[in-house]
């Protein structure tokens, strides 16, 4: 998408693994994934292991940056008798004073809109107590937050990173 750029900071690597039988457990997820990768058990730190609307598990773990490219080769990998893709995932910075992404707080130069409400945008309330529509400032619409999945410029730079060099910017 153009004009959306980011800074990533890493101190651990996030992946989602997909399509994993409902029976899978934790244990034979980290086993699953050594046998495969040869990263040792210990060094998978299972962050989600959660059924989709589908009745598929789908899990987010997180491993330390050296051991990122052993799951970054594969573009599947077989656990149990399934085989799952895995899909780096990306946490962009994200400024909580202008609500931007690509800058933190300390670094902004932006006006604040630290009083608005993270749902629709609007000044008085905040999301919990939020009964309007949500509202993207990057899409310009109603319907999805632009921190949430359902915002295709977000979950581009959450998972759309392909060979690109820089990934995108949300103004």
């Amino acid at each position: 998408m153009q004009g959306i750029n980011t800074t990533i900071r890493r101190k651990e690597n996030f992946f989602t693994i997909a399509n994993l039988d409902p029976r899978v457990s934790e244990k034979s997820l980290r086993e699953g994934i050594k046998s495969y990768t040869g990263i040792p058990e210990g060094e998978i730190d299972i962050k989600v292991l959660r059924t989709n609307k589908h009745g598929e598990q789908v899990a987010t773990i997180a491993v330390r940056p050296s051991k990122a490219e052993e799951l970054r080769r594969y573009g599947t990998i077989k656990i149990g008798w399934t085989r799952c893709p895995v899909m780096e995932r990306y946490a962009p910075v994200r400024c909580f004073k202008c609500l931007k992404f690509g800058h933190s707080t300390y670094e902004c130069k932006e006006e604040s809109r630290a009083a608005c409400c993270y749902n629709c945008l609007k000044t008085g309330h905040t999301a919990a107590n939020c009964n309007n529509k949500a509202y993207c400032s990057v899409c310009k619409e109603e319907g999805h937050r632009m921190d949430r999945m359902a915002c295709p410029a977000y979950r581009a730079l959450v998972y759309g990173r392909g060979d690109e060099k820089e990934p995108p910017r949300i103004e």
